[in-house]
């Protein structure tokens, strides 16, 4: 009995050896052929060696991306903005001119970015001025609106969201709102539940059962378009802190920009994207992509006065050319990060950039530095009062070849500025909801836009410019003259830059 029960448990040992084997050899050969990033798949080889079982199960339930099979099924990219043969013609004629148009073109090109679009830009420096015409558009729209936010508080400034959202539901217009589950505070439940008994249609995106730091694949694109003519779009969340006039000493500053134009249309694209692969709804059809050239009468007599004008002679005078950049872990490709990359190696004079989190891979560290050994200024501008404090650790210990090769850090007082925007030379900006980080470049989806153009370069220029007045340089004798262990500290901190 005895030798029975012996044979009977060695063989279930064997057994459980045998699918122990098989699943982390399985999870190892799925990490080397799909993994493309080294440290990523390096640390993944290294847990499954450690602990077989455990690595394999880990593995497979937060290695592997499935939301690229899942978004892709079915091909919502097709035209819905009818682009002139004009419009790309004019803008390989001026890449034929200019290098550097030459450079950002031929690259968006190459990694599928979408057409060129004609807009007109406002930008809006601070979220209270921002706040004010985002809701003005809801308040007039008439047909259609869509709204995507990292965060959405549930506070004073998310109920002046809410309510008119629910008036412009209540005149008949179609409402759709997104928000990302990790994003969004604890009341996110009770906020959709507040726009489901106003029969608003509302999701989270990806919900997952633990909100950490580190939870990734996450919506981080802040989008809002009215009736399909006019879009927001930038770092801007909604909430009290990002409006000064209301949270005061506790404000947190941002950038965000109205659109106007063909532009708006692929940006609505984006959102109908990501409202497809939450909810399997198709949003199709006039009232969520107008005709170009439509000027309903109901919009201009509610106050409307944009449409999506198309033909180049009815370009108005501040109409820019611009490029969407879609981003996100559904792509081959890690496209805004190829986005920065070809603008930096662009650059002739003067490279400036802020952003909230400084944490970028090697290859943009490389590329920044190669640049000021050619001549080119580099200047980095990112806040002193971090929201993580692991975040400013993080950047010390990544600061060295930096600091060594001739860039200029710069660190602004409080409040924490949210501001992402990259300017080359004085012509070529780009902005959006993408930090540089790991986490925007590899791991969220994110949109950015970008143009040429010298006027309103200028007056962004001269918005850094402001920034970079009020802050303090962070030297190369700063960063050596840190204690050992405080050293240790930021070095730590350095190693965790994939994941932060």
């Amino acid at each position: 009995m005895e030798n029975r029960f012996f044979d009977l448990t060695l063989m279930e040992n064997q057994i459980f050896l045998a699918v122990v084997f098989v699943m982390s050899t399985a999870a190892a050969l799925h990490v080397l052929v799909y993994k493309r990033n080294a440290r990523s798949a390096f640390g993944w080889l290294g847990l499954i060696l450690v602990s077989p079982l455990i690595g394999a199960i880990v593995y497979y339930l937060f290695g592997i991306n499935r939301i690229s099979d899942k978004l892709l099924r079915k091909d919502v990219s097709g035209p819905v903005t009818r682009y002139d043969y004009e419009t790309r013609k004019r803008l390989e004629e001026a890449a034929n001119q200019n290098p550097q148009v030459a450079a950002v073109y031929n690259t968006g090109n190459y990694l599928g970015y979408n057409d060129p679009a004609w807009a007109c830009i406002t930008p809006y420096y601070d979220g209270g001025n921002a706040y004010v015409e985002m809701l003005a558009a809801i308040e007039t729209a008439q047909v259609s609106i869509t709204l995507c936010s990292y965060i959405f508080h549930l506070d004073e400034v998310g109920k002046k969201f809410i309510d008119a959202l629910i008036r412009a539901h209540q005149r008949g217009v179609v409402v759709r709102v997104l928000i990302d589950a990790v994003g969004s505070n604890k009341k996110q439940l009770r906020l959709l539940r507040r726009f489901k008994k106003a029969g608003i249609s509302a999701r989270r995106f990806l919900p997952v059962l633990m909100k950490t730091h580190f939870s990734n694949l996450r919506n981080h694109r802040k989008i809002l378009v009215v009736d399909g003519v006019v879009g927001f779009t930038g770092g801007l969340n909604i909430g009290r802190i990002y409006w000064p006039e209301i949270a005061r000493d506790d404000t947190v500053l941002d950038f965000h920009c109205r659109l106007t134009g063909p532009i708006v249309s692929q940006l609505q694209q984006v959102f109908v994207d990501d409202w497809y692969f939450v909810t399997r709804e198709e949003l199709q059809g006039p009232n969520w992509f107008p005709e170009p050239g439509r000027n309903d009468s109901s919009r201009q007599d509610s106050g409307h006065s944009d449409s999506v004008w198309h033909n180049e002679d009815e370009l108005p005078d501040n109409a820019v050319l611009t490029r969407l950049i879609c981003d996100g872990p559904i792509y081959s490709e890690e496209r805004i990060l190829w986005h920065f990359l070809n603008a930096i190696n662009a650059a002739r004079h003067h490279i400036r950039i802020i952003t909230p989190y400084f944490l970028p891979p090697e290859s943009l560290i490389a590329a920044l530095c190669s640049a000021s050994m050619r001549g080119v200024r580099v200047d980095i501008v990112t806040p002193l009062a971090v929201d993580h404090v692991i975040m400013r650790w993080a950047l010390q210990g990544s600061a060295q070849d930096l600091l060594e090769k001739g860039c200029h850090l710069w660190r602004t007082p409080a409040p924490f500025d949210h501001t992402k925007l990259l300017l080359i030379d004085d012509t070529y900006v780009s902005f959006g909801s993408s930090n540089w980080d790991a986490r925007s470049l590899r791991l969220n989806f994110e949109v950015n836009i970008e143009y040429f153009d010298l006027y309103l370069a200028r007056k962004l220029i001269a918005f850094f410019e402001h920034k970079r007045s009020r802050a303090a340089r962070y030297t190369l004798e700063d960063l050596n003259s840190r204690r050992f262990w405080v050293k240790v500290r930021d070095g730590a901190a350095r190693i965790l830059t994939p994941y932060l």
